[in-house]
This record gives structure tokens, C-alpha cells and sequence, in this order.
């Protein structure tokens, strides 16, 4: 099993999960490649964590993206550090 999920969508609970990663810039590369597949063009990235996740923010109105650790716990900021 991986160490992270990577979900989109609306908000959490309506989210479904678009990738397992080992590590957070998997987890990134999971989320530029689905930018591509939908053609589109992140002019920007702000993340914080909420709720124990990660929450990427790539410019739309009202879409997300969540990382999460696959066993539950919470996330912390500093993990990202290496997007930065």
C-alpha cells in the first residue's frame, strides 16, 4: 500500500481519489498530470493543510485537490516543504 492519496473534486467528502503515491512529489506529479489530461492551466498553487489534509488549490473557483496519508493520520504542513 502507498503512503498517500491524492482525491479531487468539490470539496472532501465529495471527492474521489485520482491516484496512490509513495511520496509527495508523486503525489504532485499525479496532480499536474491530471491538469494535462483536462487541458488545463494552473496559473498558480497555494496549499495548506485543513482537517488533517493537504488541500491544493490550483486556481479554480470551486475544485480542489486533497492529500492525504493512506493510514488516516494527519498531515502536517512541513511535509510539503519539498513542493516549495
Amino acid at each position: 500500500m502507498n503512503k498517500y492519496i491524492v482525491e479531487f473534486g468539490t470539496r472532501p467528502e465529495k471527492s474521489r481519489m485520482i491516484g496512490d503515491a509513495e511520496t509527495i512529489k508523486e503525489c504532485h506529479q499525479i496532480i499536474m498530470k491530471f491538469l494535462d489530461e483536462h487541458d488545463y492551466k494552473s496559473h498558480y498553487q497555494r496549499m495548506w493543510v485543513e482537517d488533517g489534509k493537504v488541500v491544493v488549490d490550483v486556481g479554480s473557483w470551486s475544485e480542489f485537490f486533497w492529500i492525504s496519508r493512506s493510514d488516516g493520520s494527519s498531515m502536517a504542513f512541513e511535509e510539503i516543504n519539498c513542493l516549495r
